[in-house]
């Protein structure tokens, strides 16, 4: 049986601010308390606190930078307060003029010592704080720092990795959950890898990045609310597999998006894989948005390599990913061979070519030749639209844009 419980909410006085109703709803709170058995020994209610803490997770893609001050050598000086006496010099000073008392002091140096892999703070998770059935929910913050309103008693910690407008499940169906301590105090927590919560807090990065810190000048992924565009379902799988986007899966409420946390080859992803991963299935959810549909989804894998979805989505997730960990970037990529780009089933680097101002073909004939340059990721979005295979989206760049080199257009498409 279900019943209505009532929850005061923190610190509620009535519009007067009469004490009287405050003491109301403390002795209200009292007798649920006893009623269900959760008072404790005392017989006295506690005096209300503060749930908050920090969510960071390993990052070891992200590189850290110490300082230490190490000594470089002794620098003489005049004791009585006459400036730096040179060592080499000491001697004839000496041996020339009135004896000068000498004294030493220590100069440092700064030494920087990289070091790969820190915690990252998780921004945009959902931290909830539960005491019986009272929860009260906050989203982290850059910092990865959450605080709610305030209870009595110690409240079980808990994240659920959802938002608005996607959620990450444990597999095919389950909702993805980090359970948290039991506590009255603040938590502080650091995702370690070797899990299933590191691997939903990466995608969850990743995601957050691309819905809700687009600042890359292209539409974001699907929303909620509209029909057949429920919260995009992306399902963390704890196996080996090839991560991929089916957007049909909607229609039976499977994830659209499966991530998996081991490679074909069963090699755990790295945090760097993990968030591009779900940057680049995001795309494609965006790229069906715009108008890729079914058919063409069918003519892709029928008569050729999708070229134009793979490479969409290839692109997007090079920008964003190179925005969090420039280091990495899409610059690694740029050494690729094109007989081994020919091999990857449609994933091209063409959208960072027509972004970026080298040629791969400088390093050999066996490389692409790419002499264009300066086109923004906006421009080839906006060219997506109404054109849905690899020439037309070719031909709608070339014509939409006065680009100086969009004479070598031509020339770069038909690398690949």
């Amino acid at each position: 049986m279900l019943y209505e419980v009532y929850i005061p909410v923190d610190d509620i006085t009535n519009s007067k601010g009469s004490p009287e109703m405050s003491q109301l709803l403390v002795d209200l709170e009292y007798e649920s308390v006893v009623l269900t058995g959760n008072l404790p020994e005392k017989g006295l209610l506690p005096s209300k606190w503060t749930p908050k803490g920090t969510i960071k997770v390993w990052d070891e893609n992200m590189s850290t930078t110490t300082y230490t001050q190490v000594f470089d050598h002794w620098e003489y000086y005049d004791c009585n307060g006459g400036g730096p006496i040179e060592p080499l010099m000491r001697n004839q000073r000496i041996a020339q003029y009135p004896p000068v008392e000498q004294c030493k002091r220590a100069v440092y140096r700064t030494v920087a010592t990289p070091t790969l892999g820190c915690y990252v703070p998780v921004k945009g998770a959902s931290v909830h704080a539960r005491w019986f059935v009272h929860i009260e929910r906050d989203l982290t913050d850059a910092n990865g720092y959450f605080q709610t309103s305030r209870f009595r008693y110690e409240v079980n910690y808990a994240i659920k990795w959802e938002r608005a407008d996607f959620d990450i499940r444990s597999g095919n169906w389950g909702q993805a959950w980090y359970n948290g301590p039991k506590k009255k105090g603040d938590w502080n927590l650091n995702i370690n890898k070797g899990g299933m919560s590191w691997v939903y807090a990466h995608i969850h990065r990743g995601a957050w990045t691309y819905y809700y810190n687009n600042t890359y000048g292209i539409k974001s992924p699907p929303k909620d609310g509209k029909l057949f565009k429920q919260r995009i379902h992306i399902g963390a799988m704890n196996k080996s597999g090839r991560s991929h986007y089916y957007d049909f899966n909607k229609f039976w409420l499977f994830p659209q998006i499966k991530i998996y946390a081991y490679d074909t080859y069963g090699n755990q992803c790295s945090s760097v894989d993990l968030f591009g991963t779900a940057v680049h299935e995001l795309a494609h959810a965006s790229h069906w948005e715009i108008g890729y549909s079914y058919g063409q989804y069918a003519l892709d894998a029928i008569f050729s390599e999708p070229f134009l979805p793979e490479s969409w989505a290839q692109g997007v997730e090079a920008v964003i990913t190179a925005s969090i960990y420039p280091k990495i970037g899409w610059a690694q990529d740029q050494s690729v061979l094109l007989r081994d780009i020919l091999g990857k089933g449609g994933y091209t680097p063409i959208v960072w070519d027509m972004m970026d101002t080298y040629n791969q073909r400088d390093y050999g004939n066996g490389y692409p030749i790419d002499c264009v340059n300066a086109y923004t990721l906006t421009q080839l979005e906006n060219s997506l639209y109404g054109h849905f295979t690899w020439t037309s989206w070719r031909d709608a760049i070339r014509g939409n844009y006065n680009n100086p080199t969009k004479i070598y257009i031509n020339e770069l498409f038909a690398n690949y």
